[in-house]
């Protein structure tokens, strides 16, 4: 038994040459439908995506001074001279300084030019504040009696408002500083008073 198989359309060109492909066309309503569920999309992802990025530059900041700070007791300790740095809480600036040798009380600091990463600018919808150290969400100090930095138990001046100040020794003090974001949330760039070590907390969103 031989089958035979024969193209149809060269049996029958007439016929297939009368097929038309037909595109269907999106009526109104469902043009209005579309729209609709894009407008919803849009009014759900762009507060989580404006949250991520605000989220993402709150902690950039928080980097950008734990570096700071960084270079900062770095240089404190290699040029056995004090340094700190010093904020603006109007203008979100931020530098390095040095105590300049043989100073004595809250002045005697310049401005230390040389060093690129020493100075920053934060964002301006990021505010600047600062909070004795040891205080909690509560606003209750860790214990009255606990020890205070051992730079001021030895009669060196406690640091002056928004300025971290590291010794030649390795110690540091200031209060921690408090970065938030426009929706609340915060980070607390704290200092170690003994070891002069950084680390960032989360602080409640207010």
């Amino acid at each position: 038994m031989r089958f035979e198989f024969y193209d149809m359309r060269i049996l029958a060109p007439a016929r297939w040459s009368r097929v038309r492909v037909r595109a269907r066309a999106f009526t109104l309503v469902e043009m209005i439908v579309v729209v609709v569920v894009m407008a919803i999309l849009t009014a759900l992802v762009i507060p989580e995506m404006r949250g991520s990025l605000e989220d993402a530059l709150l902690r950039a900041s928080a980097r950008e001074v734990v570096d700071a700070c960084g270079i900062a007791q770095s240089r404190a300790v290699s040029l056995n001279q004090v340094h700190r740095i010093r904020f603006d809480p109007v203008t979100g600036h931020f530098q390095l300084e040095r105590r300049v040798r043989g100073a004595r009380g809250g002045g005697g600091f310049v401005r230390v030019r040389d060093v690129p990463d020493g100075h920053g600018q934060i964002d301006d919808r990021i505010s600047v504040q600062s909070r004795p150290p040891g205080l909690e969400a509560g606003g209750e100090a860790e214990g009255a009696d606990a020890p205070r930095p051992r730079g001021m138990q030895e009669g060196r001046e406690s640091a002056p408002p928004m300025a971290l100040v590291f010794h030649p020794d390795g110690t540091a003090e200031g209060d921690d500083i408090v970065l938030r974001d426009r929706s609340g949330f915060g980070l607390a760039v704290q200092v170690n008073p003994v070891t002069g070590r950084m680390r960032v907390t989360e602080v409640p969103r207010r």
